[in-house]
């Protein structure tokens, strides 16, 4: 007798054992795996003709089978380090140092004195003189007077210049801080200026980091000569807007309180950025030697797919050969995929008709500056594809988890993650009836394993995980409704 092909299998051998076969289920994770005792459903008659199965035909029963199969998913696992927390610890540590040096600012958040009130209860610096024609920019001690005392410049008549209300002495002079130094406390070394200038940002001369995170997202310009009318201040670098606002709260001659504008979007961190003060009716104050640290993605970011270059794998190893791998990304449910995995990242086969060990997978990220993986999750089958009809034996081996593992940070430091699959494996022996009760096509040893992942991503806020490119709708979304997705 001709052997039978494979195309009137859906007519004759799926009815039989789709009504014959009992269900076998087996938790991946049970530390016991037992092979499935043979039961009197699994009985072949004894004039049955046996064939074996090939592995197109194999192949063929699993596609069936995986158009249908049911999964068991397991909880997202996220990263200890996810979010804004992914950047340098050092960067963490100057923004914590800054939130706890500008306590004026929240303090006055609830109501907002005038400047000369401000000036007058001693918060920031002390207000200056007006800036007198032939004031040089520090006077020099008298002949007898103390170094710690006030002295009045004198103008170019002879004339003393005085601020209304203080009283005559020397300006103490002042080498120039290191670099990234925490200034003195200013409030007790007053200055006289000869121009405009910009002393300090939450006590720092230098490094102060800007940041629209709302947690950190607080700041206190110290200087002088900043005129008694709100101006503007402002961040510029290599952004991709002209420049960042930042919102001033608080407006005096000495003092500036004010934040990032929390809504900027689309711009990846930066250093050499440069802060600018515009007073009215003035010149505009520039300072360099900052840094911004762009607002995090919230919620995180679902990747829709990932290159499959991403993957790096170990163990895996088959007795006589390596299993097959197939690996999709974007997944595309119905086809090669369970129906179930609509949505999900990755999709991952292998495939073999001998048994093979379970190995491991990594996914190590390629992704834009800021950018790193937030979370993950796992979705494995509940029935491995490898046992199609009746099984008479099975075995599952290994344990199916998800985590992610810490990389050493990339060239801006951010602290990286790789998400890592423990893979497991499972294998069948078992027949399947093509000509019942006489033919069957039997199969010994097939091994198989899959599974499906949602990733997680988490950068700078509005920019393309992979290009660091600006997202527009996103941009709009924020400055429309201050969040990332608005409700239609």
């Amino acid at each position: 007798m001709e052997r039978l092909t494979i195309a009137w299998i859906p007519a004759l051998g799926l009815a039989f054992f789709a009504a014959a076969v009992p269900a076998f289920t087996q938790q991946l994770n049970s530390p016991a795996q037992q092979p499935v005792p043979q039961t009197p459903a699994g009985k072949l008659p004894s004039n049955a003709r046996l064939q074996p199965i090939t592995l197109e035909e194999m192949q063929n029963y699993d596609r069936l089978a995986l158009a249908t199969a049911e999964v068991r998913v397991s909880p997202i696992v996220r990263s200890a380090r996810g979010g804004f927390e992914s950047i340098d610890p050092t960067k963490l540590q100057t923004l914590q140092q800054q939130k706890l040096s500008a306590p004026s600012m929240r303090i006055r958040s609830a109501a907002t004195p005038s400047s000369t009130q401000h000036a007058s209860q001693g918060g920031g610096i002390p207000s200056v003189a007006p800036r007198a024609s032939g004031m040089s920019m520090l006077a020099t001690p008298q002949p007898g007077s103390s170094p710690n005392t006030l002295m009045s410049a004198s103008t170019n008549t002879g004339t003393s210049a005085s601020h209304p209300g203080s009283s005559p002495g020397t300006v103490v002079t002042r080498s120039k801080p290191a670099l990234g130094s925490t200034l003195p406390n200013l409030n007790k070394v007053p200055y006289v200026c000869q121009s405009p200038t910009i002393f300090s940002v939450n006590h720092l001369s230098k490094n102060a980091i800007f940041t629209p995170q709302v947690e950190y997202n607080a700041y206190v310009i110290q200087g002088c000569m900043f005129g008694q009318q709100t101006g503007k201040a402002y961040l510029i670098g290599k952004f991709n807007a002209v420049q960042v606002n930042l919102q001033p709260q608080f407006w005096s001659d000495t003092e500036i309180d004010a934040r990032v504008d929390p809504n900027i979007s689309g711009e990846l961190d930066q250093q050499n950025v440069s802060l600018v003060i515009a007073p009215v009716g003035s010149g505009e104050i520039k300072a360099t030697g900052f840094e911004f640290v762009a607002a995090r993605s919230n919620p995180p970011v679902l990747l829709s797919s990932i290159p499959k270059a991403w993957l790096s794998s170990s163990g895996w190893n088959g007795s006589f050969v390596n299993p097959a791998l197939d690996i999709e990304s974007p997944v595309t449910p119905g086809s090669n995929a369970p129906k179930s995995l609509k949505g999900y990242t990755v999709y991952v086969v292998r495939k073999s008709n001998h048994k093979f060990s379970p190995g491991t997978d990594m996914y190590n990220p390629h992704l834009a500056p800021g950018w790193t993986f937030d979370s993950v999750q796992l979705a494995v089958l509940t029935f491995p594809p490898s046992c199609p009809g009746v099984v008479t034996y099975r075995q599952t081996f290994g344990t199916a988890a998800a985590n992610l593992s810490a990389l050493p940070p990339d060239w801006t430091k951010t602290q990286r993650s790789a998400v890592r699959i423990s893979g497991y494996d499972t294998s069948c022996s078992g027949f399947i009836p093509i000509a019942p009760p006489l033919i069957y096509s039997t199969y010994s040893d097939s091994t198989g394993s899959a599974y499906g992942i949602k990733v997680w991503v988490s950068g700078p806020r509005c920019t393309d995980p992979f290009t660091g490119v600006p997202d527009p709708q996103c941009i709009s979304n924020m400055q429309h409704c201050g969040q990332q997705f608005c409700n239609q």
